[in-house]
């Protein structure tokens, strides 16, 4: 991801550089697109206030939202999806409940 957002902002392809992370290996790209190359950036976090990385917001993104849970859960696909062609099955690891019998939260939490 870290390419993909320096490869844009060098050739100037938007007007403000965004991702979804919590992911800190993201400040350094973060910094150059902001400091080195006068970009704008945003953040948007995918977690918590409390578990947002705070590397991250020290970045000073332009625009910076959390992400909540119920936005997250709205974008989820079904554990199993059928494409036409056959069924197609999320990794268990992935579903919806992997976090546990007592949550039903998506499992990026």
């Amino acid at each position: 991801m870290a390419s993909y957002l320096l490869l844009d902002a060098f050739k100037d392809e938007a007007d403000v550089y965004v991702v979804s992370t919590n992911d800190s290996d993201l400040v350094m790209p973060m910094r150059m697109v902001s400091d080195d190359l006068h970009r704008a950036t945003g953040l948007l976090s995918p977690m918590e206030p409390k578990r947002s990385s705070n590397e991250l917001k020290q970045t000073n993104p332009s625009i910076h939202r959390q992400i909540t849970v119920a936005a997250l859960a709205a974008c989820q696909l079904p554990d199993v999806i059928n494409d036409g062609k056959g069924k197609v099955h999320r990794p268990s690891k992935w579903r919806l409940n992997s976090e546990g019998p007592d949550l039903s939260e998506p499992s990026n939490q």
